[in-house]
């Protein structure tokens, strides 16, 4: 049928899993809860493991209080009702019935499997298919398990599947012994998250315009989110990648800002920051609703590494015959804005403040803007300077030749009243 996970029951049986009715079973795991994963080790895992299995969701659980609590999440967690921090009760839940050997570690198609077919959540989440394998720790006690699911059946789901997600489950075991974050800490991160999620209209927009150097006409304007309590954006946004909400919390920027293109002038863009992660999802056209796409621009920074330029070129293919053009943040400012401009051939480039800044004095970012400059002719790209703070920058900015830029000289982020629907 596929990959039984019956080897791994005799080390599963220190935590007193082998027999369901024992008194020991499903106990609650360490007080650590081992969730921050800075350096996106188990989101990696997670990645492979969905893209090996052809899945449309993977997820880490661990067991806890007789709950299985979701970690990380990766995919589209959604449409199973799966949330990191999100807990269900253990209770004729799939990963129970795995580790106490009644369901098979690896399911083509559940409509063809007797246990699958009484759990609620077989109908309930619409699971077709299932492959998952228990994490243990070195010391024999059991943390949860990895999972791969989908809603449709998978005929060619075999053992050689079940066998990968048992070695990526050797891996998260051996790195969620390493790492450990306060249990309070996290849930409140997941907590402030959520709730701005949840709440429409929590998260405001400021636009900053981006202007002809020449003429001071508006060439687009730059949407910018902003959250209630005051606090960065780039806090806040680090913290939701942390806690495996950073794609939601960006599409949710997405969604507040589309209104904008409504207050700004007619012949000029919105600019839109995204990390590759939202441009490869198949939400992000709905977050900017009826917006001409000729309107759009999609900014990606060096802040999240690109895993794959192929595969994010093939997401932005189709966008970019539409009209949505897309600009690399921070050039001049990291080897990461560099490989995107080599790799995707962006229609605009926005030299980084670091690049900017004191460039009316500086002969070496002189010449590196004019390297840009000269490049980005070569490839029919627009080049911004952002950051232009001085008369005397700026001036130095019209010498080299570029035409537009952004800075507190030429604009500050301005709020708006408008807010998403």
């Amino acid at each position: 049928m596929g990959a039984d996970v019956a080897p791994d029951i005799e080390i599963a049986s220190h935590s007193g899993l082998s027999d369901p009715d024992a008194s020991r079973a499903l106990e609650p795991a360490t007080p650590l809860m081992r969730d921050a994963d800075p350096s996106g080790v188990i989101g990696e895992i997670l990645e492979g493991a969905r893209t090996f299995v052809g899945a449309d969701a993977a997820f880490v659980s661990e067991f806890r209080d007789q709950r299985q609590v979701f970690r990380w999440v990766n995919g589209d967690a959604d449409s199973f009702g799966l949330r990191i921090g999100g807990s269900v009760p253990l209770a004729r839940s799939y990963c129970r019935e795995l580790i106490t050997g009644r369901l098979s570690g690896t399911i083509p198609d559940t409509r063809h499997d007797a246990v699958a077919q009484i759990l609620d959540v077989t109908m309930r989440e619409g699971i077709g298919a299932y492959v998952a394998a228990p994490i243990v720790r070195r010391d024999g006690s059991l943390f949860g398990t990895l999972c791969a699911i989908s809603h449709e059946a998978h005929p060619g789901l075999d053992e050689r599947h079940g066998r990968f997600l048992s070695f990526l489950a050797r891996l998260v075991s051996d790195h969620v012994t390493r790492i450990g974050v306060d249990d309070g800490h996290h849930l409140a991160i997941v907590h402030k998250v959520r709730s701005t999620l949840d709440d429409i209209g929590a998260i405001r927009v400021a636009l900053q315009p981006i202007v002809n150097l020449g003429s001071a006409e508006v060439f687009g304007e730059e949407a910018l989110a902003r959250f209630g309590d005051g606090g960065s954006p780039d806090r806040w946004f680090g913290d939701a990648w942390e806690a495996g909400l950073g794609k939601e919390l960006e599409l949710a920027a997405v969604r507040a800002a589309w209104p904008m293109a409504e207050i700004i002038p007619d012949h000029a863009f919105l600019a839109l920051n995204v990390s590759p992660e939202t441009i490869m999802s198949p939400r992000l056209e709905e977050a900017w609703g009826d917006v001409d796409p000729h309107r759009i621009v999609l900014e990606i920074t060096e802040h999240r590494h690109v895993k794959d330029y192929a595969e994010l070129c093939r997401a932005l293919r189709p966008l970019r015959k539409r009209g949505v053009r897309l600009a690399v943040d921070d050039a001049g400012a990291g080897f990461a804005s560099l490989n995107h401009i080599l790799a995707l051939s962006p229609d605009i480039i926005k030299l980084d403040v670091s690049l900017t800044g004191g460039i009316d004095h500086d002969s070496a970012r002189q010449a590196l803007a004019s390297s840009l400059m000269a490049f980005a002719a070569r490839i029919g790209a627009t080049v911004v300077a952002e950051g232009i703070e001085t008369l005397r920058e700026l001036e130095a900015l019209q010498i080299l030749g570029i035409r537009y830029g952004q800075g507190f000289l030429l604009g500050a982020p301005r709020a708006t009243t408008e807010s998403a629907p």
